[in-house]
């Protein structure tokens, strides 16, 4: 009997380190998430960012675009009124017509550099949404063990009351 009760206290002291163990782990789980959900947030808040910034940027090479458009008609007009006598003018047209355009090429490569940005962002997201499934499968499946582990010792604690 004296056998047997420090059998049962050596294998509950297992069973506690054991539980112990498995609460580490399940804190440890619990902060990798935590950690990979603020990431999350935050890539998602700069994805956002970079979204409306892509937005903004779309909405001034239209603008460009269609300012370009108008000024080409515009400057094609005055030519065709004025080409002999308003020479000088319709250069000056022209200038600001190449102008227009430069502009519009520099704003059509910062819209690309933005769209290669958010695209990488987007994977960078896609990224960290799939560790972070990771990790919660990871924790699922620590605090499934913790619970079989404290039912494994419930059990044990239950059997020894019921042969004292």
């Amino acid at each position: 009997k004296n056998r047997q009760d420090k059998d049962s206290k050596y294998r509950l002291i297992l069973i506690e380190s054991r539980v112990h163990k498995l609460q580490d782990d399940l804190s440890s789980a619990s902060i990798k998430v935590q950690w990979a959900n603020s990431k999350h947030k935050s890539e998602l808040d700069a994805h956002q960012s970079t979204r409306a910034k892509l937005a903004g940027m779309d909405a001034k090479i239209r603008e460009a675009k269609e300012e370009a458009n108008m000024i080409r008609a515009n400057c094609q007009a005055m030519i065709d009124k004025y080409q002999n006598s308003e020479e000088i003018q319709s250069n000056a047209l022209g200038s600001k017509l190449e102008k227009l355009e430069y502009d519009h090429e520099d704003l059509k490569k910062q819209y690309d550099m933005m769209k290669s940005k958010y695209e990488n962002k987007c994977v960078e997201y896609d990224e960290t949404s799939r560790k972070l499934e990771q990790v919660k499968d990871q924790l699922f499946e620590k605090e499934a063990d913790y619970r079989r582990a404290l039912q494994e010792s419930k059990n044990q604690e239950d059997n020894k009351n019921k042969t004292c």
